[in-house]
């Protein structure tokens, strides 16, 4: 286990490294731009980037692999479940700020 977490360590020291020689090749004043994330257009390849590290991460884990199909069914899940915690969160917080115990 060590040697897995050693591994990793030095992976990150690396990926930081050439990320910072990389950023010191832009522009001057340059600045990244948002993409919304649609799940629906196959044209975009969210969907594929989305499953795909799904999958290496239940590789690293040894869960089960997902397919494109239950990669974009689990992120459909996501902003109604989202809304719903923010919804009880947000009922509960009257409620409880009336409670004189």
């Amino acid at each position: 286990m060590s040697s897995m977490v050693d591994l990793s360590f030095e992976l990150c020291v690396t990926v930081h490294a050439t990320s910072q020689e990389a950023a010191k090749k832009l522009p001057s004043g340059y600045r990244l731009n948002p993409v919304t994330f649609e799940k629906d257009d196959d044209t975009n390849y969210h969907m594929d980037l989305i499953a795909s590290l799904a999958n290496m991460r239940a590789r690293n884990y040894s869960i089960p692999e997902v397919d494109k199909l239950k990669a974009k069914l689990i992120a459909g899940k996501i902003i109604p479940a989202i809304a719903t915690a923010t919804a009880l969160a947000t009922g509960a917080a009257p409620q409880s700020s009336t409670d004189v115990s």
